[in-house]
């Protein structure tokens, strides 16, 4: 008796609390703690950081916070893509860090690098779609940076092979063509590493052009693998050669639209 009491009684508070948990977990999270060790966190986790710069009196900051920062749908955007950090203008740390990033009006809206490097400002009240969209435009810019130097890692030789994969993926997120990594890539492993199937499904996942060493072991591993394999590795074959042949039919290049068909015809039919 006592027992069935006890969990209804436990049941009662969880049904009252659920609704608020839930709305604790929702709109835009902020990291508690120093500049310092927000910094180490952000370069640890390899993840650009926001920062809400505000005052107790500023009018625009308090509609933000009651209006747009709260919204589930705005939290699902800034809580993946940064680390978020409230700042005080006028105590603490704040005092210092709004005259090394040249903060003059508030709420300003400090979108950083992991480093700390900023990326973009946004300076009073926004609506939350313009909001989000200066998240997405953020992210884009940091990816570009992060592209930047290791576009020069690569350059300089860097291929290390968690390097290479991190570039590899980089490029592919921004749509840019990374056969020449993946050839770097293939040619540091031995004939047992490109042809694991972890390998291939990693390659398959991430390749955007029909063309380089690792196009060619996809082509290569396509008649052997597994049955499964070979049903999520066909479309993608058909898809990067389709793209290939279009993009020769639009340049004029019309002698290289047969061996992509016989290519894959080959590779269809072993």
């Amino acid at each position: 008796m006592m027992k069935s009491i006890l969990a209804n009684t436990l049941l009662y508070i969880g049904l009252i609390l659920s609704p608020l948990l839930a709305s604790a977990e929702d709109g835009v999270q902020f990291f508690e703690g120093s500049w310092k060790a927000l910094l180490q966190l952000a370069r640890e986790q390899n993840k650009p950081i926001f920062v809400d710069v505000y005052t107790d009196w500023c009018p625009p900051c308090k509609r933000m916070d009651q209006e747009v920062l709260p919204l589930a749908a705005v939290g699902a955007v800034y809580n993946k893509a940064f680390i978020n950090y409230k700042l005080n203008a006028e105590r603490g740390e704040g005092i210092k860090l709004v005259k090394q990033y040249e903060v003059h009006a508030y709420p300003t809206y400090l979108y950083l690098t992991p480093e700390g490097v900023l990326l973009a400002r946004v300076v009073g009240y926004q609506e939350p779609d313009t909001f989000m969209a200066y998240a997405h435009d953020a992210v884009a810019k940091n990816r570009e940076q992060v592209l930047a130097k290791m576009d020069k890692q690569f350059e300089g030789g860097n291929r290390d092979p968690h390097f290479l994969k991190t570039y590899i993926i980089q490029k592919k997120d921004l749509g840019l063509d990374n056969s020449l990594a993946f050839d770097a890539y293939i040619k540091a492993q031995s004939s047992t590493e490109r042809e694991n199937p972890a390998n291939i499904d990693f390659i398959r996942d991430n390749l955007n052009h029909a063309k380089g060493a690792a196009f060619d072991l996809l082509l290569k591993t396509y008649p052997t693998v597994d049955q499964t394999r070979r049903q999520k590795l066909a479309p993608v074959l058909f898809n990067l050669l389709t793209d290939a042949a279009s993009a020769a039919l639009k340049e004029n290049r019309l002698q290289e639209i047969p061996s992509f068909l016989i290519r894959w015809t080959c590779s269809n039919s072993s």
